[in-house]
């Protein structure tokens, strides 16, 4: 279960990554600097709860 729990966290950390991304680097300007990136949510239920709590132990 903690080798599934830390590719989930993985997959979610990539996500978080990706936003990021792409309000930096947005070709089409849609996303560039209007997100703000201090305050992303997360929550989830069951197995993503737990990825929930563990992304937050990981900041």
């Amino acid at each position: 279960m903690n080798k599934l729990n830390q590719g989930w966290v993985k997959d979610a950390s990539f996500v978080v990554d990706q936003i990021e991304e792409l309000s930096k680097h947005d070709p089409d300007q849609r996303f560039t600097e209007r997100m703000d990136l201090e305050r992303i949510g997360m929550y989830g239920h069951s197995f993503s709860g737990a990825i929930t709590v563990q992304m937050l132990m990981n900041i």
